[in-house]
């Protein structure tokens, strides 16, 4: 017993000084982080002296609006600076373009060197956003999934629930539409470009999709698209507000907000100027439920905005993996979510601590959603800015109420201009 007992002593000691070499092999390490004008961030920036005091490792953080970020980490990587360690990307418009650039490091060995971090706890679609051929390139710090916003009041009058399916989404929205009294039965983007993240949802709800599973084929004008751009259509351009298709997310949650539209679907991050009493005339009178689905089923996916890479091009790749496994790990998720930042992994959606600042019902809204296998709402490519112009005239041909046949020649059009593209990037 004796001797088991000096046995355990010495595994211990052997496990302590090999924490402590990993531990002393990192500290005084400096690594630089270019992160986003974002809330997440504010909430790490304040955390990373802890951070600093547990591993000895100094961060240098350089924070940056979105247009601004995105040209400077450009600039950098292609210049191949070996002095940027850790920054955050949008894994759907450019974890296609930085993996074919060679900017992207992978993580899986990281990942799988870190068992207590818990991969498998982040939503599945969040995640696969940062994955490219099988590696995964990016750890996602929150994320977004269309809901549907409705006036509670209204549909209490009205004696309606909130809608399940498309039919009764377009019957509820004929039923509620008003315009002599200043009521729109529904409202969703319509200006081209910006509709295309939106009517995904609709589109992968008959069936459809923007591009076949290993992305090289176009299939903008299959039947089972053709139908969504109908239906998108039709329930706007008939029980729409005037103008939709100029319409953007900023002008549909203000028509909302200002008590004009009586249901609108659009990403669950925008809650806030809905249900604020200083911005909303209806604050009071918001419910949110999961989106409907469609003949296919519910087509809505789990979208992670940001995540946080490490570049290929740096000499420091350890500790920017322990910089990113300590700010995404579990505590620091869970912080960030109470601050106000919707969380990427599944147990703060689970948790009631994380979730009690939040509408209840926006809350099971979003747990109706975790288990969604669609991780992205637009083209997966390099041109992803030219392929959404392209799409969003076939989904604004489908709102001026176009003829099927005249519908059916600019799907046909559409298909071949986004074909070229992808052949373009997937050569």
């Amino acid at each position: 017993m004796k001797k088991f007992g000096l046995m355990v002593l010495a595994l211990l000691m052997i496990a302590t000084l090999s924490v402590n070499a990993q531990s002393n092999k990192l500290a005084g390490t400096e690594i630089r982080v270019l992160a986003g004008s974002i809330p997440w961030t504010d909430y790490v920036k304040a955390k990373i002296p802890e951070f600093t005091q547990k591993t000895g490792i100094k961060v240098v953080l350089e924070v940056y609006p979105e247009e601004i970020l995105r040209n400077k980490i450009t600039v950098e990587l292609t210049a191949r600076n070996r002095d940027l360690d850790v920054y955050s990307m949008s894994p759907p418009q450019e974890t296609m373009l930085f993996v074919k650039n060679g900017w992207l490091a992978p993580i899986d060995e990281f990942v799988k060197a870190s068992p207590d971090y818990d991969i498998a706890d982040y939503i599945p679609s969040a995640l696969s956003g940062g994955e490219v051929g099988g590696k995964l390139y990016a750890i996602p710090l929150f994320t977004e999934r269309p809901v549907l916003y409705y006036r509670t009041d209204v549909f209490a009058k009205a004696g309606l629930k909130p809608p399940k399916t498309f039919d009764e989404l377009m019957a509820d929205a004929k039923l509620l539409n008003n315009p002599s009294a200043k009521m729109y039965g529904f409202v969703e983007r319509g200006a081209g470009n910006p509709a295309v993240t939106q009517f995904v949802t609709f589109l992968r709800g008959f069936g459809g999709d923007y591009q076949s599973r290993d992305y090289r084929t176009a299939t903008l004008n299959t039947p089972e698209a053709i139908k969504a751009y109908q239906y998108y259509g039709e329930i706007l351009r008939n029980y729409g507000p005037p103008g939709v298709l100029n319409m953007n997310w900023g002008e549909t949650s203000n028509l909302f907000a200002q008590g004009l539209v009586a249901m609108r679907i659009d990403n669950d991050s925008q809650f806030g100027q809905v249900v604020d009493k200083n911005k909303s005339l209806v604050w009071d009178k918001v419910g949110f439920a999961t989106v409907p689905a469609g003949p296919a089923g519910m087509g809505s996916c789990n979208v992670a905005p940001w995540a946080l890479c490490i570049p290929s091009y740096s000499a420091k790749k350890a500790a920017a993996w322990e910089f990113i496994s300590w700010a995404t790990s579990k505590e620091m998720s869970l912080g960030a979510m109470q601050a106000g930042q919707f969380g990427a992994r599944q147990s703060v959606w689970k948790n009631p601590q994380a979730t009690k600042g939040l509408p209840a019902d926006l809350v099971t809204a979003v747990q109706g959603n975790l288990g969604t296998k669609y991780s992205d709402e637009r083209p997966v490519m390099v041109q992803v800015g030219k392929a959404r112009d392209i799409i969003g005239t076939v989904i604004q041909a489908g709102i001026a109420g176009k003829t099927d046949a005249e519908l059916k020649a600019i799907a046909d059009k559409a298909n071949a201009e986004f074909q070229q593209l992808l052949d373009q990037d997937y050569k």
